[in-house]
Order: C-alpha cells, then structure tokens, then sequence
C-alpha cells in the first residue's frame, strides 16, 4: 500500500482506520472523487471519513463550530488566507527576552476552506480533517488543514496541501449542481464573489460568476472581469508584487482589471534558477486580488491556476497570452467550446 502524506498541520485530525468494502468505486458512485493538489497533481477514487468521524468544521461567517456529515459534501475547495517565510529565532537564555536570528526561514500558512453541500448552501470557513482515497489496489491519505507550518529551509511552494475537492456524481439543492464544461486540456476556473478558484471537473460549482483560464502548450487563455487599471495604480501594484520574496523569482503582472475597488491580476511566476527538484525549471499562473490602502496595495488572495514544469536543458519558454471575453462573468453552468 502506498501512502501520499499531504503537508502536516498541529490542528490534522486523523479520523482512524479504513473500512473494508469501499474498494473498486463504479463510475456513478456517490462516493467518487477528485483530489487537486496545490503543486497540480491529481488523484481519484472513493472518498471514505472513517470511524464514525465527521470533518470539523468552522463557520467565519455563523462563528459556530459543527460537524459535517461526509454524505453532505459535494465540493471542497481550500484558499490561501495567509502565507509567508517566517524567520527562525531563538532566545540567548532563558527567562530573558533577547532573541538571535537563525540562519534559516521557514514556511507558514493559513488556509480558508469553501464546501458546497448536497443542500445547495456553501459554508466558509476552517476545517480540520484526514480522509482517503481509495483503488482496488491503492488508499492514500489527506489532511484538509487549517494551518501549515514547514520544515526549516523548506519554500512555499514546497508545502503543498489538498487545493480541491470534487465529488462529481453528487447534486446540490436536489438537482444538478453547476458545472463549466471546457475542452480537454489544463484549465482552472475562479469564482469572482468568493474570490475562490477551482480545479476540474468544474462540478458542485455554487451560484455565482466565474472568470476561465485555459492552458494550451505555451499559450494562456483567459477571461478577466473588470474595466481597465490606471496606468498610476498598475505602477504602484507592480511595485508592491516586486518586493514579495518567494520560491518564484521571476514575477509578472500578464494582465489587470478593476471591478469596484478591487483589481484582479493574472501573474506569470517563473524559476529559471535551481532550486528543491533539480534538473527541473518552473513556471506557475495565479490570480492575485488587490485592494487600495491609504499608502500602497494590500495584496488580498492569491488563487492558484495552473502549474507547469520543464526538463532543466529546454528552460522555460515565452508564453503567449489572448484575452477572451467568453471566458469573462461565465456563469456556474455553462459550455466552452
């Protein structure tokens, strides 16, 4: 038996032993699932919440706690509320307050999770749970974390956590829920009012307006809602993305567009240098939300999209980008031909 251990958490709650039975899931089984990781990496099978236990769940908007029952989920998808390099320290002694810098940083993050029900209702909020993904001959383990510490040395990028979560032969609200039919190939979708992204299958999707990305060799497609940035802001956005220190070294504004007072930004982020996986280069696409402060830009989300990886001897390409306003305000039912 093979095990994936998905980036570990003090607040992961393993949920115990797996059931037998739940091997060999029929293409209509309600328990099949999808499961997106943050480096882009997919798996499917049954989805089992064992022992009896149910996901903890954190409402932000309610402020109550309960329990999900498994049966109800039809999509999980988890967001970056927080992230950032955190600088070792130690104290010179005891009972003193003087600190000393470590010669080394290490990764910490805060994660926001968005599940859809079989009700129609989408929750917002934290969750802290471990489930499985099962084959006739595989069951690998997840957690669905709150927050992520990493290990010393270790970048962003490496610290993955489970991105999405899709049960595709479930329904919301007694029907159909909505689903974005795009062609075969890499693509990812972002919900404009929970400002969440999403991996395929784009099923369990909840009501809204969604902004597509399609991912062709070296071209990027994509839809971008919103009027045009003042050239001004664009400059003091771009200042802002600058001084952010990551795994990417290379950071590019592809486009941007304004919607009230937020500006959305469709990132090109790049590695060309070596770094964790060698013989390896990188590129990477978000869309980063931004907000105006009285002195500069707050960067508010950073949604993943989409991620590539390229031998170290071809490097990374140039990539061509077209706007499409087809893939503009799509609705959460829709198909792009």
């Amino acid at each position: 038996m093979s095990e994936r251990l998905v980036a570990g958490s003090h607040l992961a709650l393993v949920l115990g032993l797996v059931a037998p039975g739940r091997l060999g899931a029929a293409e209509a089984d309600p328990d099949r699932a999808v499961v997106t990781l943050s480096d882009g990496e997919r798996y499917e099978g049954t989805l089992a919440f064992t022992g009896g236990r149910k996901p903890s769940f954190f409402d932000v908007a309610k402020q109550k706690r309960f329990d999900l029952d498994p049966a109800e989920i039809v999509r999980v998808a988890v967001s970056v509320e927080e992230e950032r390099l955190q600088q070792g320290w130690m104290f010179l002694e005891e009972s003193r307050n003087d600190k000393v810098k470590l010669p080394y940083t290490y990764p910490l993050r805060k994660l926001r999770t968005a599940v859809t029900l079989t009700s129609g209702e989408t929750l917002e909020g934290h969750v802290t749970a471990v489930f499985y993904l099962e084959t006739e001959s595989d069951e690998r383990r997840f957690f669905l974390l709150t927050d992520q510490k990493g290990e010393k040395g270790q970048t962003l990028e490496a610290l993955v956590y489970v991105k999405d979560v899709v049960l595709p032969n479930r329904k919301a609200g007694g029907k159909a829920s909505g689903a974005i039919r795009v062609p075969p190939g890499p693509a990812a979708i972002v919900n404009l009012d929970r400002e969440v992204s999403f991996q395929p299958p784009f099923t369990g999707l909840p009501v809204g307006r969604y902004d597509v990305f399609l991912f062709r060799g070296t071209t990027v497609r994509y839809g971008l809602t919103g009027g045009p940035v003042a050239p001004g802001d664009l400059r003091a956005i771009e200042g802002k993305i600058a001084l952010v220190e990551e795994f990417y070294t290379g950071k590019r504004v592809v486009a941007a567009a304004r919607e009230g007072e937020t500006v959305r930004a469709l990132m090109e982020l790049t590695r060309k240098e070596a770094g964790h996986d060698a013989g390896w280069r990188y590129a990477r696409w978000e869309l980063w939300t931004l907000a105006p402060t009285a002195q500069t830009w707050d960067i508010r989300k950073r949604l993943y999209l989409h991620r590539a990886r390229f031998p170290e001897a071809q490097g990374v390409p140039d990539f061509a980008y077209a706007a499409e306003d087809r893939l503009k305000g799509v609705p959460e039912t829709a198909t792009i031909e």
